[in-house]
């Protein structure tokens, strides 16, 4: 029996059938857009909270601040999956605190901010998708860009939660583009 990694690494030393996961590490420009998306609720946080005279809630988000810088510290050293974990529970604890003061944003407010966040997306996605990008990644652009305007029009129409899940999905289109651009380029 040969030894079997992912990567294909065969051993011959190593008997039996084995195999191992090798880690996989975050891209660094989605890690990137993560530390930014946390910034962003990190100033709101801030602005909500400024008022809110509940101490534990003000000492969350001054946790959540000084996990941000240190993910912030981490992406700069490339250590990426470090910087995604610490953003994560930055951005978990801002939200928190915000809970506990009751400051939490509106749906209307949340449908705003993803639409805008997909817009963004979609923009830096276009790029790629057009410099590096195979029909594959144009078919799946395009989807996103079908699906971005139909979630605008759900939010025209109210209808919030419908808007949401629709970006989401322009969005988790957007990224399969880019990574098959990245995969076409690389063949």
């Amino acid at each position: 029996f040969f030894f079997q990694a992912e990567d294909g690494i065969r051993d011959y030393k190593v008997t039996g059938v084995q195999t191992c996961a090798l880690p996989i590490l975050p891209d660094p420009g989605r890690v990137q857009d993560q530390l930014q998306r946390t910034q962003e609720i990190l100033d709101r946080a801030r602005d909500r909270l400024a008022s809110c005279e509940i101490p534990g809630a003000r000492e969350m988000l001054r946790t959540a601040v000084d996990m941000q810088r240190r993910a912030e510290d981490a992406y700069r050293e490339t250590r990426y999956l470090g910087a995604l974990q610490l953003t994560m529970s930055a951005r978990e604890r801002a939200l928190r605190a915000q809970e506990m003061c009751k400051a939490s944003e509106s749906l209307e407010e949340s449908v705003t901010n993803a639409l805008q966040r997909t817009d963004e997306l979609l923009t830096r996605a276009r790029e790629v998708v057009e410099n590096r990008g195979g029909e594959k990644a144009r078919r799946l652009f395009e989807n996103a860009q079908s699906l971005q305007t139909r979630a605008r029009s759900e939010a025209d129409a109210s209808h919030a939660r419908a808007a949401l899940r629709l970006t989401w999905m322009a969005r988790e289109q957007a990224d399969r583009a880019v990574r098959e651009a990245s995969r076409a380029e690389r063949l």
